[in-house]
C-alpha cells in the first residue's frame, strides 16, 4: 500500500506454452493498458474479448521497451504496460548486441539491458506486466537437472 492508501504498482511476469492464452488473459485482465505486441499478434484479444487494445509502435528490443516504460510513467496516460512477448524482446536484444559483443562481455551487456529494464519498471509509477515463452525443465549433459520457467 502507498502512504495514500492505494495499492503499489506491480511488475510481474507470467510465462507458458504458445497457444495456451497468455495475450487473451492479459487483454482480460487489463483491457485499459498499453501493449507492446508484434503486429497482428493481439488479434486473440480482438476476437475474443471484443476489442483491440492501444498499442506502442516500434518497441523490437529491450533498450525500447525500457525508453518506453519511462516515457509513459512521466505522462501518467496509462496504469498498465503489457509486454507480449518479452521472450521475443529479449531474443531480439540478444542478437543486437551480439554483434558489438562476444562471450563473457556478450552476456554482461544483455544483463546490464535487463537490469536497466527493471530498475525503470520498478519506480516507473505504472504496473508492468511481461508474458514469456515457456521453457521446460532440463537435465545437462553433466545430469545437473536444470528447473523449467520463463524462457529469457
Amino acid at each position: 500500500m502507498t502512504s495514500s492508501g492505494g495499492l503499489e504498482p506491480f511488475v510481474v511476469t507470467t510465462y507458458g506454452p504458445s497457444g495456451i492464452g497468455k495475450t487473451t488473459d492479459m487483454g482480460y485482465s487489463f483491457p485499459t493498458a498499453l501493449f507492446v505486441a508484434a503486429p497482428g499478434a493481439l488479434s486473440s484479444v480482438r476476437s475474443v474479448c471484443g476489442y483491440l487494445p492501444a498499442r506502442a509502435e516500434d518497441i523490437n528490443d529491450i533498450p525500447s521497451a525500457t525508453k518506453l516504460i519511462e516515457r509513459e510513467g512521466a505522462s501518467g496516460k496509462y496504469q498498465t504496460v503489457v509486454i507480449d512477448d518479452f521472450s521475443f524482446l529479449a531474443e531480439q536484444t540478444f542478437a543486437m548486441l551480439e554483434k558489438r559483443y562476444t562471450g563473457f562481455k556478450l552476456w554482461g551487456a544483455l544483463r546490464d539491458v535487463v537490469l536497466e529494464f527493471r530498475n525503470q519498471s520498478r519506480f516507473a509509477g505504472m504496473n508492468v506486466v511481461l508474458n514469456c515463452w515457456e521453457q521446460g525443465p532440463k537435465t545437462r549433459a553433466n545430469g545437473q537437472k536444470v528447473r523449467g520457467g520463463p524462457q529469457l
